[in-house]
């Protein structure tokens, strides 16, 4: 399993309601991990894949998020894994993850 904190600063200019927050995770080779091919959101007039999402109530105020990738059977191997986080249509964070 791949957990990812953060955290969305307050913003009380953006509209509050409903928002999805998307994960997505690449392997050391750079193919995306994923449950299902259809696993697919709107990104620059694309459809690409996403790892894992999350829908929550955004309030305009600070929030700490976790999301989650549970790895397919056979777990991960050792590598360089990217991390992206998508929301509202803009890449809002990434990282990496080394396994050794």
């Amino acid at each position: 399993k791949i957990q990812v904190s953060f955290t969305i600063a307050k913003n009380i200019s953006a509209p509050i309601g409903e928002r999805t927050l998307y994960l997505r995770v690449s392997d050391p080779n750079g193919k995306l991990l994923t449950d299902s091919e259809s696993n697919t959101f709107r990104f620059e007039g694309k459809d690409i894949g996403y790892s894992s999402l999350k829908t929550f109530e955004y309030g305009g105020e600070e929030l700490q998020m976790t999301l989650f990738y549970n790895t397919l059977e056979g777990g991960l191997s050792e590598g360089k894994y990217n991390l992206d986080i998508f929301a509202d249509g803009n890449n809002i964070g990434s990282t990496t993850l080394v396994l050794k």
